[in-house]
């Protein structure tokens, strides 16, 4: 899923997304499912899913952040302010971190997922604030895809003020 979310095909992971979601109760699954159906432009499914989502149920264990990175992307990118708001004061504390399980799969810093959240809600200078600190993980994690990325969303964001 990250290669495919970095590189701008996530979109094509949507049917293969959807099958292991069906048969999985893992909420991760879901909200990589629920990304990958706002990025394909398929709003009403992913509003549904992102409802099917037990987040205030997922307990606090190995999935955890990463579901919550996730969701809380898909959530500012659907424009589901109160669900963003609560899911980016629940992530501000992991700011530092990766969002990652259990160090197997690792995306990016947890500071870009905030920091995306915050520009939906409109919040720019929160965004840079937080950008600058994914910027820094994604610099000492030597992960450049999430580096450009991140990159990238500084200047959108800087564009906006």
């Amino acid at each position: 899923w990250e290669a495919a979310y970095l590189t701008g095909c996530g979109t094509n992971l949507v049917d293969e997304l959807r099958s292991v979601a069906e048969f999985s109760s893992m909420p991760a699954l879901h909200s990589l499912l629920v990304m990958a159906l706002a990025e394909a432009g398929q709003v009403h499914n992913a509003r549904v899913a992102l409802r099917r989502l037990p987040l205030p149920h997922v307990p606090k264990d190995y999935l955890w952040l990463y579901t919550r990175c996730w969701a809380l992307l898909a959530a500012s990118r659907l424009s589901e302010t109160e669900l963003a708001t609560r899911l980016r004061t629940q992530l501000l504390p992991y700011r530092h971190l990766t969002c990652s399980v259990s160090g197997i799969v690792i995306s990016g810093p947890v500071a870009y997922f905030t920091a995306e959240a915050a520009l939906a809600l409109g919040g720019q200078d929160d965004a840079l604030a937080d950008f600058i600190i994914a910027t820094d993980t994604a610099e000492r994690m030597s992960a450049q895809p999430w580096l450009a990325r991140v990159r990238e969303a500084v200047k959108q964001a800087r564009q906006l003020q």
